[in-house]
């Protein structure tokens, strides 16, 4: 009988003072705990999603300009990079051969006046004549026809002066268009062919693009797209100009997407405004599309929308029990999987709200529906609770491992 007195004394010693020894440091969680990370507020602010991009700086409009004559060039106007405006000049042409034709239909020309005034002189006396029937039928015929020749001959001159015209205008190319030379192709003393008789299109004098506002096509994530949409505002700020910012809008999305090295993207063209034209064609840039812009709205913390999963977790946490336990428990309320859910305090305890969510960034959710401003929330880290448990399960299997503790 002694002995047993001793052993039990001895078993209750080993565990008053193991316990303490076992467990120091270590805080006992309460009965049905969970770990609240924060207390927060649902309150009204403003939130801005926006989505961010590198891509390329190109012209809205190129054109290729080549000549429609043939010949040496005999002067170069412009270089790389130069402002022109529409007519301007960018080089001219040898004008020997061209000038001569214009010369000569000027004569020619001229001729022809001469003839068409002598015809219409003579075709007056011819009817005069004929009038006073001094002559036949077939003379007042003659001179008609003589009459209607030399007017021909006056439109053949005409015409053959109006193309030998265009030649010689063509031996001086001119921008069509307002903008900057982003490359020319050929030096003066070089010889180009022209671009209408030549089957490979002629030579390619300069490309002139327009550069007071310029495209920008950069390459969004496939997880970024879906907030992308037409007509969004767009900020671009240029590599080459890191403290300025360029403004524009979305103005084409790409309806298929591009897989390199297992990632996917969409190409997003943006149209920016650039009237000091500092954005060159070729620089690289970064966009930042502006998906969301509240005022005002309801917001509460990202981190407190919880998934259906997630509350459940709650339940069987805070519970102390299994998932389908705590749900077997609560025949009432029914998690639905494609709901949102928020942990409100209601009545002094947490309760799961259904709520309707818009836009979110990394930090803040847009509440539509199922909360109002002032409620009070709990931030439940789901990560944290299951280390709880874990914990709790840990400090069962110690407690089940000291000496006379009866294991179950």
């Amino acid at each position: 009988m002694k002995k047993w007195i001793m052993i039990a004394i001895l078993v209750i010693a080993v565990i008053v003072v193991g316990y303490p020894l076992l467990f120091k440091g270590k805080k006992e969680p309460e009965k049905n705990s969970f770990t609240v990370t924060t207390q927060d507020v649902v309150r009204k602010g403003d939130l801005t999603v926006s989505v961010s991009a590198t891509g390329k700086i190109e012209p809205i409009k190129t054109v290729e300009l080549r000549s429609k004559a043939s010949g040496e060039i005999i002067k170069m106007n412009v270089e790389d990079g130069d402002y022109i405006k529409r007519g301007g000049v960018l080089c001219e042409l040898e004008q020997t051969t061209a000038l001569n034709d214009y010369e000569q239909a000027e004569a020619d020309l001229e001729v022809a006046k001469v003839n068409l005034e002598i015809a219409e002189k003579e075709l007056q006396r011819q009817k005069g004549l004929y009038s006073q029937k001094l002559i036949s039928d077939q003379e007042l015929e003659n001179s008609h026809l003589k009459h209607e020749q030399a007017k021909s001959q006056l439109v053949k001159a005409e015409a053959t002066l109006s193309s030998a015209k265009e030649r010689l205008d063509d031996t001086v190319i001119r921008s069509p268009m307002e903008g900057v030379v982003i490359k020319r192709y050929v030096e003066e003393g070089q010889v180009i062919a022209s671009g209408i008789s030549n089957v490979s299109g002629g030579t390619l004098i300069a490309v002139v693009g327009d550069l007071t506002s310029v495209y920008i096509q950069a390459d969004v994530d496939e997880t970024d797209i879906g907030k992308v949409a037409l007509g969004q505002p767009v900020k671009v700020v240029a590599d080459a100009h890191p403290e300025k910012q360029f403004y524009g809008k979305v103005q084409r999305i790409a309806p298929m997407g591009t897989e390199v090295q297992n990632v996917t993207t969409f190409k997003v063209t943006s149209e920016v405004k650039n009237p000091e034209r500092l954005l060159k064609a070729g620089m690289n840039a970064t966009v930042e599309i502006v998906a969301a812009d509240l005022r005002d709205a309801l917001l509460i913390p990202a981190e407190a929308v919880k998934e259906a999963q997630e509350v459940m977790q709650f339940v069987s946490i805070g519970k102390g029990e299994t998932e389908s336990q705590a749900v077997a428990k609560l025949p009432r309320q029914k998690f639905d999987p494609k709901q949102k859910y928020v942990l409100a305090i209601k009545d002094g305890a947490p309760t799961p709200i259904p709520v309707e969510t818009g836009v979110s960034n990394f930090d803040f959710v847009e509440v539509k529906s199922g909360l109002s401003e002032g409620d009070s929330i709990l931030v439940v880290s789901i990560s944290q609770m299951m280390q709880d448990r874990e914990f709790m399960k840990e400090r069962m299997s110690r407690w089940r491992q000291l000496p006379g503790v009866k294991k179950q």
